[in-house]
């Protein structure tokens, strides 16, 4: 948009002008990011749970009001001569098109009654909350002001179409906002191109799902071949079908890799139980020449074989039963992935293994730590929280 901006904002066009822009804006994103073509084109130019892309309509309304706001607090009488003109010219006029120096009355004097009757309270739509009032800032901030609150009512009037869909309306609940945390940055650069199709398709809920290929008139019948539930949708085939979840179909990766550790885990329990349990022979001083400098050699030790206990056991999350030793006092239905404790010394390591993205790390760290803190502080009888790791896999 920046290449339109001039042309935008020197010619009056009406924002039906760029209707056909956005047609083909539209049409070339949903191609190249293999978006089906009946999900809603909202959730391109939509901040959440959309990528935020600028909307045509937007740009023009924008440039059109700043453009009037310009001429009218010019330093040069003529210029505010024409602003009044136009103005007087839109207000008389007795069509209903869209006008920008209407819009830009209209928003400035919401802000200052808001300002005037809420006693500051309201909020400026601004990139930076302005702590002078409205009418004292510069020209400059109340543009800015004006031109942010009327992308924010666009925001919304988007929003509130998409919302008024069937289906493509279910990405705007709570639980899903909640959920969503894209920008259109971090999209191009942090995450594949297979992932972001998968990632907006599920979005717009245009997935290839049974009800969909149903609807679309590909399937005859969109009943599960595992459970045989009827219409089964995207939802159902990830997380809720009731054969795969007996079956442990949706966990099968995660479980192979966990064997796969496992096994370097019990090895390494018996081997520091071996080491800690044989006497070590004192260690000798060692000299050093004067005007040298002493090297010490660092070993890799692991982090049993640091603390000296000689019973180290090892419980891995495998039959969904407890791996917090009940001799811990730990009241709770946690299952850490992995967990190895020493009943002798009371001494307690915490495992975790999850597959987050680049960009997801910090959230997926955050969010296997915070349940473990709370596990580690109901510890009692005198158990000791040693360490706490997590395992990533891609």
């Amino acid at each position: 948009m920046a290449f339109t901006s001039w042309p935008l904002i020197i010619n009056e066009f009406p924002p039906t002008f760029v209707d056909k822009i956005t047609a083909i804006i539209t049409r070339y994103n949903k191609s190249w990011l293999k978006l089906h073509k009946s999900a809603s084109p909202e959730l391109l130019f939509l901040p959440c749970p959309g990528l935020n892309i600028k909307h045509p309509t937007t740009c023009l309304k924008t440039l059109q009001v700043s453009k009037h706001i310009i001429l009218s607090k010019s330093s040069d009488s003529r210029t505010r001569y024409i602003a009044a003109k136009n103005l007087a010219k839109a207000t008389a006029a007795r069509d209903k098109r869209w006008k920008p120096e209407l819009e830009a009355v209209k928003l400035e004097k919401e802000i200052l009654w808001e300002e005037k009757y809420y006693k500051g309270k309201h909020i400026v739509s601004s990139a930076k909350r302005n702590t002078t009032s409205f009418s004292n800032s510069s020209p400059r901030s109340q543009r800015r002001s004006i031109t942010q609150r009327l992308k924010h009512y666009d925001v919304e009037e988007r929003r509130n179409r998409l919302r008024a869909l069937c289906r493509g309306g279910n990405v705007l609940t709570w639980d899903s906002i909640m959920e969503h945390d894209v920008s259109w940055k971090e999209l191009m650069y942090d995450i594949p191109e297979q992932v972001l199709s998968f990632r907006l398709n599920g979005t717009a809920m245009t997935l290839p799902s049974l009800s969909n290929l149903r609807r679309w008139g590909i399937k005859r019948w969109g009943t599960c071949p595992l459970c045989g539930k009827p219409n089964v949708t995207m939802a159902h085939v990830l997380s809720k079908c009731i054969v795969a979840l007996r079956h442990k179909r949706y966990i099968w990766r995660h479980d192979n890799v966990l064997a796969t550790i496992a096994n370097d885990l019990y090895g390494m329990a018996n081997r520091s139980n071996r080491q800690n349990t044989t006497k070590r022979p004192p260690t000798k001083p060692s000299f050093v020449t004067a005007g040298t400098n002493h090297k010490t050699k660092s070993k890799n030790t692991s982090l049993l074989t640091r603390i000296p206990c000689t019973d180290w056991q090892v419980n891995i999350d495998f039959d969904s039963s407890l791996t917090i030793p009940v001799s811990t006092g730990v009241d709770t239905i946690l299952r850490p992935d992995v967990v190895l404790y020493s009943d002798h010394d009371k001494q307690i390591i915490w495992g975790e293994l999850t597959v987050p993205l680049e960009r997801n790390i910090l959230d997926a760290h955050i969010r296997k730590k915070c349940p473990l803190c709370r596990a580690e502080s109901k510890l009692k009888n005198g158990w000791l929280d040693s360490s706490c790791f997590y395992l990533g896999d891609r």
